[in-house]
């Protein structure tokens, strides 16, 4: 496949390659790639693979309290000796 582009477009892509010592057919590759949506296969491949994230019960109701605020009733209740 060849594709036009303008000068300062090619001049860019170039430069990119030259500072990362690759191809210019290489770097503008992998820049089209970046900005196309993903593959549907490797996209589903992707959601599949962290699909457990967010399951499960710890049988606490209280997750909703904040870090800050669990920390500062714990050290509240300590002393310097508990140190």
């Amino acid at each position: 496949m060849k594709i036009s582009v303008p000068d300062r477009l090619a001049e860019r892509v170039a430069a990119l390659a030259q500072a990362q010592g690759r191809e210019i057919d290489e770097v503008a590759a992998e820049l089209i790639e970046s900005a196309l949506p993903l593959d549907p296969e490797v996209e589903a491949r992707a959601k599949a693979k962290f699909s457990f994230v967010g399951t499960g019960n710890s049988g606490r109701s209280d997750t909703s309290i904040t870090y800050k605020q669990h920390r500062r009733e714990r050290s509240a209740q300590r002393t310097a000796a508990d140190l």
